[in-house]
């Protein structure tokens, strides 16, 4: 029997079907998308699935688990989560993190003002950015000085524009 809750590690979101035969998008959760192409089953939702097979296409993953050979059965997956096992995650080098540890962090500026947690990562191909309810902050080294993983703790430039408000 498989311990589920080993399954932590979020690696995707499936966006849509993708044909007829029970395909899927998944958004990737990732920079190394390539991983789809050698995962044998991950966790979507609450369920154990295999994978047939994996496609990479424009920045997305075209997924065909087993047993959903349908389009009516795909939908029902839109929207889910794909998780793999916490041990199974990729080692990152150093100023690379894994967006589970960045989410609900608690940003400050460099003179101790709260900008609230991060709410949202976006990805705009340049550069990942962190949303909190406050601010925007660029996710490069000009504008975020430290991020403490322990203490759930980044600590960004107190710059104009980064509020929400000035924007």
């Amino acid at each position: 029997m498989t311990d589920l809750s080993e399954y932590t590690q979020l690696i995707g979101e499936i966006s849509s079907a993708y044909g007829l035969t029970g395909q899927l998008w998944v958004f990737p959760h990732t920079d190394y998308p390539e991983r789809f192409l050698e995962l044998k089953s991950v966790m979507v939702g609450d369920k154990l699935l295999q994978i047939n097979s994996a496609t990479l296409n424009k920045g997305r993953v075209i997924v065909k688990f087993k047993g959903i050979d349908h389009i009516n059965d795909a939908e029902k997956l839109k929207g889910e989560r794909v998780y793999i096992k916490s041990a199974d995650k990729i080692e990152l080098n150093e100023d690379e993190y894994f967006y589970e540890d960045l989410m609900a962090m608690d940003v400050v500026t460099e003179s101790g003002e709260d900008l609230d947690k991060i709410i949202n990562i976006i990805k705009t191909g340049a550069n990942d950015v962190y949303e909190t309810d406050i601010a925007m902050i660029p996710a490069v080294k000009e504008f975020v000085k430290s991020i403490d993983i322990v203490n759930k703790k980044m600590v960004v430039i107190d710059r104009k524009g980064l509020k929400k408000a000035d924007l």
